[in-house]
């Protein structure tokens, strides 16, 4: 086996082990499927996903919600402003 597949395959096993942590700790993954977000994120970035309470959503913040006009389909945008009602 040459050393380039080795380190293909090390690699592999740091991915899906870092996956399963995630995983563990409550954290869903979420592929980004268009480049409306871009150049922060881009169409086939990973994200890491968690359900927070809204208090605790601040500026700058990505959150990723249900879009009932989408079929329930998920969709992240960054917050850029916080209304209190």
């Amino acid at each position: 086996m040459t050393t380039a597949r080795r380190l293909g395959f090390a690699a592999l096993g740091v991915l899906a082990l870092a996956l399963a942590v995630a995983l563990l700790v409550g954290l869903r993954p979420l592929v980004i499927r268009s480049d409306s977000m871009a150049p922060t994120l881009r169409a086939g970035d990973l994200l890491l996903v968690r359900t927070v309470p809204a208090a605790v959503v601040a500026v700058g913040d990505v959150v990723t919600f249900a879009d009932s006009a989408r079929r329930g389909e998920p969709v992240s945008h960054p917050v850029i402003a916080i209304e209190q009602r």
